[in-house]
């Protein structure tokens, strides 16, 4: 029978042991707490121990039992739901696997799949579906690129819920992305780079040399350690962790920032670290700063991944090998995003034109030069 205490109803609940235990119903109506009453004698008439042992065990409120109870006498819904597997604190678990495996994405990759399932609260495996991730992305307040990311570490745990047979079916593979932004590109020359990292103190400037002389990312720099780089044979060892063909030798196609690394890395033994503990936004900060102390175009670490591809291209190095600096699997997504920088025929017709001997100034006449044109008296 419910009895007040202080502001709440509350009643007993009769467990499979045979003990009773007070709960709070959870309301200050004595209707609703009489109505409550009646349905826990209706459960224990019925044998839901299960339902009723959760409730004492504090793991199921009365309230959301009663719910429940009201929409389906037979609380299908919270019977199946005891039954379910928690996904929260498996989330842990799998950005454990993902740091034994050295996946650089791991952390990020953590948080953005607690903003569907948090930290202590739980999560059942019922909810985990395409309908519930569906509206969960687009109830992002991001760009379609940043929910594609998100999509792409839910993904990934649903992957490893279906290798420990967690699931049958992994939901996100089925939930549409999102349409991807604009390709944004923010190209900085050769000698905007020169006063850019002119402008940085090691290990600020080390890194960014690195990332400018081969085309590197983030996180394939800041895991480099001493040995990786072979300044004689002017090449660097990028250990990609997401892929095999992330594994590979880039060359140091910038010469002039050798001196740059030089200098920082000779006091350091083979297997040491070059850039330990290092925080992608404590070294944001420090580009952006140099930035405007250099007067360059204001750019992210990840920009330089852009130069130095488009300024290699207009060099004419193949695609082929810009793909291989950048660690991609082939040449699709070099050809997507920078083929409109690739030297054409004519711009190789103009500047054989403007250097072809006609083209040249005659001795002792004044003589204008026309790129792809002629000159006139």
């Amino acid at each position: 029978m419910a009895f007040k205490n202080g502001s709440l109803f509350w009643t007993w609940i009769p467990r499979s042991d045979r003990r009773r235990v007070r709960v709070s119903t959870g309301t200050a109506d004595k209707r609703t707490a009489l109505a409550i009453d009646r349905m826990i004698g209706t459960l224990h008439e019925r044998a839901h121990h299960d339902v009723l042992d959760a409730v004492a065990d504090r793991d199921q409120t009365l309230l959301e039992l009663y719910a429940d109870y009201r929409d389906d006498s037979t609380v299908a819904d919270t019977r199946a739901a005891l039954d379910d597997v928690d996904l929260a604190p498996l989330v842990d678990i799998w950005h454990e696997a993902l740091v034994r495996r050295s996946i650089a994405s791991a952390d990020a990759y953590r948080l953005q799949v607690r903003q569907l399932i948090p930290a202590g609260a739980r999560y059942p495996r019922s909810l985990f579906r395409r309908k519930t991730i569906s509206a969960f992305l687009i109830g992002l307040a991001h760009s379609g690129s940043t929910r594609n990311r998100y999509k792409a570490a839910l993904r990934q745990f649903g992957a490893w819920l279906v290798e420990r047979e967690v699931l049958e079916h992994n939901p996100v593979v089925d939930v549409k992305g999102s349409k991807e932004n604009p390709s944004r590109i923010v190209l900085l020359s050769p000698e905007e780079l020169r006063a850019l990292l002119g402008a940085l103190d090691h290990p600020s400037r080390a890194l960014e040399a690195l990332m400018v002389a081969t085309g590197m990312d983030w996180s394939d720099t800041t895991r480099l350690k001493r040995r990786d780089v072979d300044l004689d044979a002017k090449t660097v060892r990028a250990h990609g962790s997401k892929r095999s063909w992330r594994n590979r030798s880039c060359a140091i196609t910038e010469l002039w920032v050798i001196p740059i690394i030089a200098g920082y890395i000779k006091d350091f033994t083979p297997n040491a670290p070059l850039f330990p503990n290092a925080h992608e936004k404590t070294f944001l900060d420090r580009h952006h700063a140099a930035g405007v102390d250099a007067k360059v175009p204001r750019s992210t670490l990840h920009d330089h991944r852009h130069s130095y591809s488009v300024n290699a291209l207009r060099r004419g190095m193949p695609l082929q090998l810009v793909a291989h600096q950048l660690g991609h699997k082939d040449t699709t997504l070099v050809q997507r995003t920078y083929g409109k920088f690739v030297p054409q025929a004519f711009d190789f017709a103009r500047w054989t034109d403007a250097a072809a001997p006609s083209a040249m100034p005659k001795k002792g006449r004044a003589a204008r030069r026309v790129i792809g044109g002629s000159n006139r008296k």
